[in-house]
């Protein structure tokens, strides 16, 4: 968390603002507010990195992101090359359907609820 906090502040944002991007309010007080989870309602793009760099995540951990020294010259790269975006993203999807996923048949469970097991 020390790591994390003065990354953040070495991005020009004090404790203030690290405390309301880890509760969550980046998007509002309200709790009845209504965001979109993707800003690009018709297409596929590169909104959500552009959006970061603006301060504009949507989720108080999806601006953190941008601001981790790890992953911000990865955001900055996704936001000049929506191809190497695109790319990779083809790439972890393939990767994600290779996933086995358990189900009864092969040893797993099916939840009724997804926050407990049955």
């Amino acid at each position: 968390m020390e790591r994390l906090n003065a990354a953040w502040c070495r991005g020009g944002r004090g404790d203030v603002a690290m405390t309301r991007a880890l509760t969550g309010d980046v998007v509002g007080s309200d709790p009845n507010a209504f965001a979109f989870l993707d800003p690009s309602l018709v297409g596929f793009d590169n909104a959500f990195y552009r959006n970061l760099q603006v301060d504009k995540g949507l989720l108080g951990f999806d601006q953190v992101i941008y601001y981790d020294m790890r992953s911000h010259n990865t955001v900055d790269y996704y936001v000049s090359n929506q191809g190497a975006f695109f790319g990779d993203f083809v790439v972890a999807m393939t990767k994600l359907g290779r996933i086995r996923v358990k189900t009864r048949a092969t040893s797993g469970e099916i939840h009724r609820d997804c926050r407990f097991p049955n």
